[in-house]
């Protein structure tokens, strides 16, 4: 058996027996050529995750709002590290019920569906300015077989920057496409004005392969 070098993502060593072990060196994907015989085949292998910017906020002046039992506005803002941030302030005084705060993107807006998330993300990350309120964030997104879902994020319990992650769920369709970030609250007894900052949403996807 003869296995030709990698990229340096990873390292295959043979066995005895026949079978290859796979060794993790650094984040990425390499493509080795295994030859027996005169017969050659590909195998392609990945390591880790990488995180790549899916969202930015440089156009919060041009997202939309929406609100159940709710009401608020958007801004645009100073965002986590001086990047572009979309600012949210809501009333969730106004009822018991469950009440909402939804930011819409740009491009779903006007019965457009989105924006088409890059790769199969196994999470979304998104910072979040937090204000201890214990909201719970949510992003919309229509799956790859078309239906309309929600990514469940931690409850904003902490005050300032912090990076929220959404997972997605396993088994769903790809590709995702990004409807709307949501602020909800379901909680009777919570009553109170809100106001947090989002900025940078990223998706975590396994590295893109090499040739």
């Amino acid at each position: 058996l003869t296995i030709s070098e990698g990229s340096g993502a990873a390292t295959l060593t043979p066995a005895d027996d026949g079978t290859l072990t796979v060794t993790g060196e650094q984040v990425g994907s390499d493509t080795f050529t295994l030859t027996v015989g005169g017969h050659s085949t590909q195998v392609t292998v990945t390591v880790g995750m990488e995180e790549k910017q899916a969202q930015s906020f440089a156009d919060a002046t041009n997202w939309g709002s929406e609100y159940a039992r709710a009401t608020g506005a958007l801004a645009a803002a100073e965002g986590h590290e001086g990047n572009p941030g979309l600012r949210m302030t809501y009333d969730f005084t106004q009822s018991t019920a469950t009440r909402g705060a939804y930011a819409i993107l740009p491009s779903a807006r006007g019965g457009s569906t989105g924006t088409e998330l890059e790769g199969q993300p196994l999470e979304l990350r998104l910072w979040i300015k937090g204000d201890g309120s214990g909201a719970w964030p949510r992003i919309q997104v229509v799956t790859g077989d078309g239906v309309t879902t929600n990514l469940d994020g931690p409850t904003i319990t902490w005050t300032g920057w912090q990076q929220a992650t959404f997972t997605v769920p396993t088994g769903t369709a790809y590709p995702l496409t990004l409807q709307r970030v949501r602020i909800m609250e379901t909680r009777s007894t919570a009553s109170y004005l809100g106001d947090i900052t989002v900025s940078d949403l990223s998706v975590v996807v396994p590295p893109d392969s090499v040739a």
